[in-house]
C-alpha cells in the first residue's frame, strides 16, 4: 500500500526520462540475396507543437540511414494540430515516382509507367425524368430512405447556431454548431454524440456536373447488386449527394 501523502509527493518529483534502447539491425543467418528489391515505407505522425516532434520516425530514418538504406524520398511527417490528410496526400504523390522507378522491370525497354491499379466498385445509375421523379416529398430529412437513424444512415438537418468559442486572438478553433431536427423524430440528451458531414463546395459541385455532361437538375438513384442480381435495398443517395 502506498500512503496518500508519500504518493502525492512522488508525483511532484519530475519523472526520469529513460533514453530509447538503441536498434541493432542483425541480418537472419538464412537470409541470402535473392536479388528482390526490398522497400520500407513509414510515415510520421504527433501534434506538431509537442517536444520531439515525431521523433521515432526521426530516429528510424537516420538508424537506417547508418545501416546502409537508400532513402528515396524525405521522411513522411504529419501534423495533428493542422490537415494530417494534406501532409500525407503531399507526401504520397512524391513516393509513387520513385517507387515506379524501383519497381520497374530492368528488361522493359518501354517508358510507359508502372500501372496502378485500384478495385472500383460499381454501381448502377438510374436516371430519372424530373417531372416522374420517385421523390414525391422532397424533404431531405427522408434522404437515406430510412425512418431510423444511425452511423449508416444519418439525418440531413440544417444547422440552426454556429459560435466561434475563440477569441480572434487564438491560433486555434472550436465552434459551437446547434441544429435543427425539428420533424425528424430524433431527440437530443446531453452526452448523445453527434457527427458532421461535410457538403461540397459549390465548385467542386459544378466541376463535378461539367465533367459527367450533367445539368444541376438531374435525378437520379444509385444501386448496387447483390450476386443474385436483386437491387439492395437500401439507400445511398447520400453519399452522392451532388
Amino acid at each position: 500500500m502506498w500512503d496518500g501523502e508519500e504518493e502525492e509527493e512522488d508525483n511532484k518529483k519530475p519523472k526520469q526520462i529513460t533514453p530509447p534502447k538503441p536498434l541493432i539491425v542483425k541480418d537472419r543467418e538464412d537470409e541470402v540475396d535473392d536479388g528482390k528489391k526490398k522497400v520500407t515505407i513509414f510515415f510520421g505522425t504527433q501534434t506538431g507543437t509537442a517536444e520531439g516532434f515525431a521523433k521515432v520516425a526521426k530516429v528510424v530514418d537516420e538508424i537506417l540511414t547508418e545501416q546502409g538504406a537508400k532513402r528515396l524520398v524525405p521522411v513522411g511527417l504529419g501534423d495533428d494540430d493542422q490537415c494530417i490528410e494534406d501532409d500525407f496526400t503531399a507526401w504520397r504523390e512524391s513516393v509513387w515516382p520513385e517507387l515506379d522507378q524501383l519497381l520497374r522491370d530492368d528488361n522493359d525497354t518501354t517508358t510507359v509507367s508502372t500501372p496502378y491499379t485500384a478495385a472500383v466498385l460499381e454501381y448502377r445509375v438510374v436516371f430519372y425524368d424530373p417531372a416522374n421523379a420517385p421523390v414525391k416529398d422532397k424533404n431531405w430529412n427522408n434522404a437515406n430512405g430510412h425512418t431510423v437513424y444511425d452511423a449508416q444512415h444519418p439525418c440531413r438537418s440544417n444547422v440552426a447556431v454556429r459560435k466561434e468559442l475563440h477569441t480572434p486572438a487564438s491560433n486555434h478553433s472550436c465552434i459551437h454548431l446547434e441544429f435543427d431536427i425539428t420533424g425528424t423524430g430524433l431527440s437530443y440528451e446531453t452526452g448523445d454524440h453527434v457527427g458532421v458531414y461535410c457538403e461540397n463546395l459549390d465548385e467542386v459541385v459544378d466541376e463535378a456536373l461539367r465533367l459527367l455532361g450533367l445539368c444541376p437538375d438531374t435525378y437520379f438513384s444509385v444501386h448496387t447488386d447483390k450476386e443474385d442480381g436483386t437491387s439492395l435495398c437500401y439507400s445511398i443517395a447520400s453519399k452522392f449527394d451532388v
